[in-house]
């Protein structure tokens, strides 16, 4: 399968910020985790990332001359995210992604990597399925224009 088709068919089945967030606290409440390997430690990992995720959520901040350049950003591309509940890189960095995107006025769209395997081994990192991975896509090509993570 091509590249474009396998980020394409992510994509469609991708959740936003805010659906990823609720879908975390759902987790931590039934005192569970996402992916395919559920355990007390990643469930727990699971509630301390929720709770990291909601101080970052309400403490980040953009500084005004950042928000000048992020709004003269490409409105052509996307965030496309590769995560889990249980990454404690995705708790730290996943809400500076989304205030990035939204001061960008960019779509932000998460995917979960154990339902992902096609497009996260597009984007291993020295071999390994680590996450969080962020692939900036051109929405006119469907290619990745960069990632980032680990």
């Amino acid at each position: 399968m091509e590249l474009q088709q396998i980020i394409k068919d992510a994509a469609d089945k991708s959740i936003s910020y805010e659906q990823y967030r609720a879908f975390v606290e759902a987790h931590t409440v039934n005192g569970t985790n996402s992916g395919s390997e559920v355990t007390e430690a990643l469930a727990e990992y699971t509630k301390l990332n929720n709770q990291r995720m909601k101080r970052l959520d309400k403490t980040l901040k953009i500084l005004p001359e950042n928000q000048e350049l992020l709004n003269s950003f490409d409105k052509d591309v996307y965030f496309l995210i590769i995560t889990e509940s249980w990454c404690g890189d995705a708790a730290q960095t996943m809400p500076m992604m989304n205030k990035v995107a939204q001061t960008a006025g960019v779509d932000f769209k998460v995917v979960l990597r154990d339902e992902n395997p096609l497009l996260m081994d597009q984007f291993l990192t020295n071999g390994g399925r680590a996450i969080a991975k962020l692939i900036l896509v051109d929405k006119n090509t469907g290619l990745p224009v960069t990632t980032w993570g680990s």
